[in-house]
């Protein structure tokens, strides 16, 4: 079986530089129209952007582009890389950064944008700079590793950014239009019985790995705003039950003084219903306690998510 890791923007945020989405939203805010800072507007991003944004095409703001792509401030590259470092086949990513492919170039600590583009592949040829969502489903970077591991089996690594990348702003999926537009090449996608022909380690698009193969998520909070995975997950269910998905949920404890956590970690709220529609769609969850009033919480987090994935991934490897 494939074996996928889905790396989301928990883990940025946790180790790098990277900027709350609401302080991106701000960067293109239309502040006559809306003088509040786009933490007071209370819906999802993908709606809050285009209304903040009052029809400006924020995708061509230079100082926007700059925020979706440059990383700054690396503080823990070794835990990225060893998580890299278990073989997984594919690696997807919901970011428009580049921590990932940082890493497997050995920890640095920016890349060339121009050398960035010529690592650029797709398994359709398409143009990554014409814009149109089904190149998502096909674009990916293929990166030399260089993790330096010796136990690690792979010359290159391919990474899929699944919602776009910034060197190609033009195909960044944040707005409710975009996100609409890669729902439909998904449908459309499944529709064609394109899907999931091969199992093997050579698919069609990383749609295909995502529905055949074992899937990781990490450093992901599905928001229900991610219609597009939401999507994918109940159509896996449905057509693909033999193939799992294990989602790392934090589960805090002393959160006496963690206002967020004490409202949304009981039943019926945000993180409770999310976690139940997980388990409907077939989503192993793996519940990992930390203190959430600990100095070095996010290190203790995952680094218990890669040992339980490093465990798990030995132990099937080992029934082969």
């Amino acid at each position: 079986m494939t074996k996928v890791l889905l790396l989301g923007n928990g883990f940025t945020r946790a180790f790098y530089d990277s900027k709350p989405w609401d302080n991106l939203v701000d960067k293109i805010r239309d502040k006559e129209k809306f003088p509040l800072p786009a933490t007071k507007y209370n819906m999802p991003t993908p709606i809050k952007i285009e209304m903040l944004a009052n029809g400006r095409n924020y995708l061509e703001d230079t100082n926007f582009q700059l925020e979706l792509s440059e990383l700054e401030n690396k503080k823990n590259p070794r835990l990225l890389q060893k998580i890299l470092d278990l073989n997984f086949d594919f690696v997807l990513t919901t970011n428009y950064t580049y921590e990932i492919e940082c890493a497997i170039l050995g920890g640095i600590e920016r890349f060339d944008i121009e050398e960035m583009k010529r690592r650029h592949r797709s398994s359709d040829r398409i143009d990554p700079t014409e814009q149109k969502s089904d190149n998502l489903l096909y674009s990916f970077n293929s990166v030399e590793n260089r993790c330096n591991n010796p136990n690690n089996l792979q010359e290159t690594i391919n990474v899929w950014h699944i919602h776009g990348e910034g060197i190609f702003p033009q195909n960044i999926v944040i707005g409710y239009d975009a996100y609409s537009r890669l729902l439909k090449s998904y449908i459309d996608y499944t529709s064609n019985n394109n899907a999931t022909r091969n199992n093997g380690t050579n698919p069609n698009s990383w749609v295909d790995a995502f529905l055949s193969g074992d899937v990781y998520m990490l450093g992901f909070g599905m928001d229900f705003s991610e219609i597009d995975l939401w999507w994918l997950l109940q159509y896996k269910a449905k057509n693909h039950p033999e193939a799992k998905t294990v989602y790392f949920n934090p589960k805090p404890v002393n959160i006496q003084s963690c206002e967020h956590c004490n409202k949304d970690h009981v039943a019926g709220k945000g993180d409770w219903c999310k976690i139940e529609m997980l388990k409907i769609y077939g989503t192993e969850i793996k519940n990992i306690m930390f203190d959430a009033e600990y100095s070095n919480k996010y290190n203790d987090f995952y680094e218990q998510a890669y040992q339980l994935m490093r465990t798990d991934l030995e132990r099937q490897q080992i029934r082969r």
